[in-house]
């Protein structure tokens, strides 16, 4: 096996790796300068366009339609495996902003389009080795649907059926299709900009609903305060928003810029969550980082600033929590000290008492809800998953919760250094906490869980690729004779 080329100065004074025809260049300083820039741009972009979006709901559904375009257009490409990951990204975080602005499509939307369009791609992209745990998950939820086929009139089935399986399709399909990605820390800053985009709108409708509007802070979530939408997703989603920009900020080594600006970002982000006075979003995002937190001071030259980051977040806490305590009345703070679950622990153990009653196939996909109404209970949906699946699908749905559980394990056991085990850890433990108080009714989870399956490397391709010996540049001993590795920097 041959080893490839050496590096050798390109016109402009930039290291340029050749082999095999292409190239692959270091980022200048004026190059950086440009990727702030359309990176700040692509955020701010989204200001104006949730706006719109806002006002005229037939937007939102055309930038709906356009999105799953773009999605199947990756499809028809080959070797478009990251663009398709950071397709996904959007399409999860644009799911709350079609909601909040009434987008003209169906409730499951993207849930459904993203396991289609991974399923294309999927199929197009050749054989994949993968383990088979995603499919019998999926597998072992499927016999529910039947009884709920069997005892309900089709279109309520199909309903059901449609809304609580949509998001299990969707996490099995992505882990499958994720599981043979690498992602260096460069793709996953681009992973998180795609994602931040359609937060930062949903973010930005919640503000200006605050700015002008009379809001009256009670004690329980304040739907004004949340855009005029569900409070739990919206909070959870921009807590989300902020742990990706946590990582951004912690990635980033070339811009001090876009460094800081994401830190702010992240900072509005969790002061908007803690106004739409739903806890989930401070919550999972406190989980997720502390846990993360404690790999991230082991990568070497980033203790310092994990640590920076968190005396950050506790001065900005300090800060702003009696300002904005006092722009509630008082009753930001009353609403933290509250340990009341809302409901859910009585949903959680109405569910329990089904399955008991329906031990081995359960109730069928969604005909627990309908349960509880029957017997004077909580009628609604239920907000944990871990329950849900008892009672709806009994003893192949603790199974199904069991393999869950196992490629998590999987995930974290397989993930090398730091950084990797980092990422893989806040986004389980934000993920398993979401479907305690939120079950799955976003696709977020879904995609995240299939995500930890890929590969993290540590470092960016700039970072590893020149060594100087000698007066010559040459690539790392362990680079230069590994050529599938130098491909993959194509």
């Amino acid at each position: 096996m041959s080893a490839p080329s050496a590096v050798r100065w390109a016109p402009g004074h930039q290291p340029v790796l050749r082999r095999g025809g292409a190239q692959f260049q270091i980022p200048g300083p004026h190059e950086q300068g440009r990727t702030a820039i359309w990176t700040l741009g692509f955020l701010l972009l989204h200001l104006p366009l949730a706006f719109l979006m806002k006002q005229f709901p037939l937007l939102a559904g055309v930038h709906a339609l356009a999105t799953v375009v773009w999605g199947l257009w990756i499809c028809v490409g080959s070797n478009r495996s990251q663009q398709l990951l950071r397709w996904v990204a959007y399409m999860v975080g644009a799911e709350v902003l079609w909601r909040m602005c009434r987008a003209p499509v169906p409730w499951e939307f993207a849930k459904h389009a993203i396991w289609f369009v991974s399923l294309v791609s999927l199929l197009r992209s050749g054989p994949i080795s993968t383990s088979l745990l995603p499919v019998l998950y999926l597998g072992l939820l499927i016999p529910a649907a039947f009884i709920t086929f069997a005892i309900l009139p089709f279109n309520e089935a199909r309903q059901d059926v449609s809304f609580y399986l949509s998001a299990p399709m969707c996490l099995a399909v992505c882990a499958v299709r994720f599981s043979s990605l690498q992602l260096n820390t460069a793709e996953m800053q681009r992973v998180a900009v795609a994602l931040l985009g359609p937060i930062i709108g949903i973010a930005f409708l919640a503000l200006f609903r605050l700015a002008t509007t009379d809001v009256d802070f009670g004690s329980g979530s304040n739907v004004a305060a949340s855009g005029g939408f569900g409070p739990n997703q919206v909070s959870s989603m921009l807590g989300l928003g902020a742990l990706f920009a946590i990582f951004f900020c912690l990635a980033e080594r070339r811009s001090n810029l876009l460094a800081c600006s994401f830190a702010v970002l992240a900072l509005w982000l969790l002061a908007q969550a803690a106004l739409t006075f739903s806890r989930s979003g401070l919550y999972l995002f406190g989980a997720a980082f502390g846990a993360g937190a404690a790999y991230l001071v082991q990568r070497k030259g980033s203790a310092r600033r994990v640590l920076l980051i968190i005396v950050l977040l506790c001065a900005a806490t300090g800060a702003a929590l009696p300002v904005l305590d006092t722009y509630t009345g008082g009753a930001l703070v009353a609403r933290f000290r509250n340990p009341s679950l809302t409901g859910r622990d009585q949903i959680a153990k109405e569910d329990l008492e089904i399955w008991l009653e329906r031990p081995i196939l359960g109730a069928g996909v969604g005909v627990s809800a309908r349960m509880k109404g029957l017997r004077g209970g909580f009628s609604a949906a239920s907000h944990t998953e871990y329950t849900r699946l008892l009672a709806d699908h009994g003893l192949p749905g603790l199974a199904s919760l069991c393999v869950l559980l196992l490629m998590t394990g999987q995930a974290w056991w397989t993930a090398r250094g730091p950084w990797a085990k980092a990422i893989v850890v806040s986004l389980v433990i934000w993920c398993l906490l979401f479907l305690a108080t939120t079950a799955m009714r976003l696709a977020a989870p879904a995609f995240l869980l299939g995500l930890i399956h890929a590969r993290f490397l540590a470092n960016t391709p700039a970072a590893c690729m020149i060594t100087r010996k000698a007066g010559r540049w040459l690539l790392p001993a362990r680079t230069r004779y590994r050529p599938r590795t130098i491909g993959m920097l194509r």
